[in-house]
């Protein structure tokens, strides 16, 4: 652990890339344990305040501040934010070379990197930044690039109205999902989204949890769906994401009207399907899984139960899956 840097200006506070002076927030975090080797952690080092008033500065694994993960031709760059920062500057190594800039300056120290190369070796940065200072950087976050293979034994579909652009990838060992896709609304009489599903019979759940999507618009959505066919009008319910709210969307009747029950914002979320019943699930961590509706479907009929992403736009947009599992009878 390196030791601190003395410093007589107002420094900046909380965060990852940041300043934190309590220690039971540093052992409190709760998640539960969750199966992701595709994010790579780093600590971070630490700087002072004015007034030799010294914070520490740590870097929390558990609560997975600073993670980098992708596939294809896409990173996603997760430093923590901290509170009083104007600006962020990342930075990336190629192979163990220099540092440089990734282009453009930033609110937020979130990006995503679209020029990485499948097979090559990456370290990421960050430094934040005020009017009166800046952090030292934090140590890298390496990540090696993976192609990514398309997801075995399911169907990928574009569904409806600007959905006929896009596609989905994997890992080897399918532990990170991506779907890109377009499509107008997962609501109304007819739905337009990409979708990656299984066929199934009988009681079923599916739980997936969303680190990360391109914000296209306000209302798009990326989540757990099942329907009972890929006609734009079928009976459907949608559990998932959209800004703000984790939304449980359902149509019980063929090009019928959609109801909706939303919930706090949520990355994890679960579709089960139970007799005549499709229940939605959202949960912060998951482990602890609040109910959010439930709606009709009939209980005989063969369903596709998978990930859903509508980006409510007239661009493609990325979301990130993992701990996706489904369980459901033979």
């Amino acid at each position: 652990m390196n030791h601190p840097e003395n410093g007589k200006e107002k420094g900046l506070k909380n965060g990852g890339v940041c300043l934190i002076n309590d220690a039971s927030r540093q052992t409190k975090a709760r998640d539960a344990p969750v199966r992701e080797p595709r994010l790579h952690h780093a600590p971070v080092r630490h700087f002072t305040e004015g007034q030799r008033i010294m914070l520490q500065c740590l870097w929390n694994v558990n609560a997975r501040r600073g993670r980098v993960f992708g596939l294809g031709n896409r990173a996603v760059i997760d430093f923590v934010e901290t509170d009083g920062a104007d600006f962020y500057l990342i930075e990336r190594a190629d192979n163990g070379g220099a540092f440089k800039p990734l282009p453009g300056g930033r609110a937020s120290p979130r990006a995503v990197d679209t020029s990485v190369r499948p097979g090559e070796r990456y370290a990421y940065r960050a430094r934040a930044k005020n009017a009166q200072h800046e952090s030292p950087f934090s140590a890298p976050v390496t990540f090696i690039a993976e192609a990514g293979e398309a997801p075995a034994g399911w169907t990928d579909t574009g569904i409806g109205t600007g959905a006929g652009k896009g596609g989905s990838l994997a890992t080897k060992d399918g532990t990170l999902f991506a779907i890109t896709g377009g499509g107008h609304d997962i609501w109304g009489p007819k739905d337009g989204l990409r979708f990656l599903y299984k066929k199934v019979k009988g009681d079923a759940t599916l739980t997936a949890r969303v680190l990360h999507y391109d914000e296209t618009h306000q209302y798009m959505k990326a989540g757990i769906m099942a329907r009972l066919s890929e006609d734009e009008s079928a009976p459907m319910a949608f559990m998932g994401q959209s800004t703000g709210s984790s939304p449980f969307n359902w149509r019980t009747d063929p090009a019928g009207e959609c109801g909706q029950v939303g919930t706090h914002k949520s990355a994890w979320h679960k579709l089960e399907r139970r007799g005549g019943k499709l229940i939605g699930y959202a949960s912060p961590d998951g482990t602890l899984w609040t109910k959010v509706a439930e709606s009709d479907l009939p209980a005989d009929a063969e369903i596709l139960l998978g990930l859903a992403l509508c980006s409510h736009a007239d661009r493609l947009s990325t979301a990130f899956f993992d701990n996706v599992e489904m369980k459901h009878e033979k």
